[in-house]
């Protein structure tokens, strides 16, 4: 399973999911935090999230 990780929702979320690719936004103060059409996976707000993101996708995989 691929997941992208990023803090841009054009570049990171978007690019990612025209490859295919699972993404986690990271919420932070720095790149374009909305895009007409485009929504992530999963958010996270601070680094200790990313724990949580995993788990959610492993029991998506496995329902």
């Amino acid at each position: 399973m691929l997941v992208f990780v990023g803090n841009d929702m054009y570049h990171d979320v978007y690019g990612a999911q025209r490859l295919g690719i699972r993404t986690v936004f990271f919420k932070s103060n720095q790149g374009l935090q909305e895009k007409d059409g485009v929504k992530h996976d999963y958010i996270i707000y601070n680094f200790p999230e990313w724990l949580n993101a995993i788990r959610f996708f492993e029991n998506a995989i496995s329902m």
